[in-house]
């Protein structure tokens, strides 16, 4: 029988030229590489967002295994040809999105008041901004703002915050309208500024420790920081090492994520 003939024929090229019978094809097609760069320059809005570009990838493949020749027989074809195709597709792109972060306003939107620094001015136009936009009495930021510049002079040069002054006894100089701030209120003065804003560190450091609990990392460090400004000492260190704390475990979670 002609199917008979055939195997009988297969079997006698195989026994007597085995490697030139099973030998294989092989290609290999070396990829393309195309560069193109281009210099330019973009402007984002703060909050914005910009897509600088992307990178689309492609890569295609075949292989086909089989005996030459015998894989073109009608009807015998498949059982001596195997192919097999594969493809791959990417694509990624590349945005930008600038924020300006200024922290002396973050810390305004936090405690819902300007900073200290405020209404310690540099002059009295300093002091009337504030005492405007705050409705504290102009009298009282102005004494807060001459403090602030003339902390560090010296006794020969009086600090006057502004009422009637006394006459020095033996003396024929002219009074001055104003009183002569004591080295003594200057410094109930300070001793009563550093306790308000220990006490502010106090408040700012347990919405920390709050906003730390709930997960919220970033509010946290805020919060720490705002009380790192404020405090002094050893309630200084502790700030610090929860601030610490927070960056550690930040670190950790990078270093576990896959």
């Amino acid at each position: 029988m002609p199917m008979q003939r055939f195997l009988t024929l297969f079997a006698a090229l195989a026994t007597l030229a085995p490697g030139a019978l099973w030998a294989q094809a092989t290609t290999v097609q070396l990829p393309n590489f195309n560069f193109s760069t281009v210099t330019t320059t973009v402007t984002a809005p703060d909050g914005g967002t910009v897509l600088l570009g992307g990178i689309s990838r492609l890569s295609e493949g075949s292989v086909d295994r089989g005996v030459p020749g015998l894989g073109k027989i009608p009807g015998l074809g498949r059982l001596f040809k195997n192919r097999g195709i594969g493809r791959e597709t990417s694509a990624s792109t590349f945005t930008v999105t600038p924020r300006i972060i200024i922290l002396e306003e973050e810390e305004e939107r936090q405690v819902g008041r300007p900073l200290d620094r405020d209404y310690a001015g540099s002059g009295s136009a300093d002091a009337a901004a504030f005492a405007a936009r705050s409705g504290v009495d102009p009298a009282v930021v102005q004494k807060a703002a001459l403090l602030s510049r003339h902390i560090a002079r010296s006794s020969a040069e009086p600090l006057h915050l502004g009422g009637p002054a006394q006459p020095v006894a033996g003396s024929d100089a002219p009074v001055d309208s104003s009183p002569l701030a004591s080295a003594e209120q200057i410094r109930r003065t300070n001793e009563l500024a550093a306790s308000q804003r220990q006490s502010e560190a106090g408040v700012f450091f347990a919405k920390g420790r709050q906003a730390a609990l709930e997960g919220r990392t970033g509010a946290a460090k805020v919060y720490y920081n705002m009380a790192a400004r404020r405090s002094t000492g050893e309630f200084h260190e502790q700030i610090l090492a929860h601030l610490e704390a927070l960056q550690g475990d930040k670190n950790e979670l990078i270093s576990k994520s896959p």
